[in-house]
């Protein structure tokens, strides 16, 4: 379905506007995962649309899920461009409540986003990256192979010793508060 979609968009530039719906909201996780900022978050979000509708005729189909993976890279690239090495965090009052039974529980929830956040950024950059791909992005380690041109068992590595490093530290922050 994509790829017709896709297909039709190389034709008439106008049919894009349905495949932006599909895709939007992973885009976005990533990006604010990456910029922190709302405002940056929308500005690049709409910048690698932007350019994914500019290049959509440049694109080659190469099987399922390969459109995502081209979007994540184009989002990747307007993320390097927009912030050369700059780290950024997330505020906690820009962390939406996630809906849960009482108050008190939201805001478990958003102190332990803020300490898996903070862990994050002391893994090395590859690790952070597919992490952030994976979860926040919602490709399939092939994409992200693909994306980061690296090998797929590479991906997978990182992946693990990154969690792994990631539950030691969240451990440790449970057992010595």
């Amino acid at each position: 379905m994509i790829e017709e979609l896709v297909e039709e968009a190389k034709r008439n530039p106008s049919a894009f506007k349905q495949l932006y719906p599909r895709f939007v909201k992973q885009i976005y996780a990533y990006v604010a995962y990456k910029v922190g900022r709302k405002q940056d978050t929308e500005d690049i979000v709409s910048e690698t649309f932007l350019r994914a509708l500019e290049k959509i005729k440049t694109f080659e189909y190469r099987g399922e899920g390969s459109f995502k993976a081209w979007l994540f890279q184009i989002a990747h690239y307007v993320v390097l461009e927009h912030y050369r090495g700059q780290t950024t965090t997330v505020d906690i009052d820009d962390i939406p409540l996630i809906r849960h039974d009482s108050f008190e529980d939201q805001l478990i929830l958003k102190e332990r986003f803020m300490q898996v956040q903070q862990h994050l950024q002391s893994l090395p950059a590859r690790q952070q990256e597919v992490i952030l791909l994976k979860y926040f992005g919602g490709l399939r380690n092939q994409e992200i192979a693909d994306l980061l041109k690296l090998n797929e068992r590479t991906v997978s590595s990182y992946l693990s010793r990154g969690l792994d490093t990631l539950q030691t530290l969240l451990n440790d922050v449970e057992v010595h508060p």
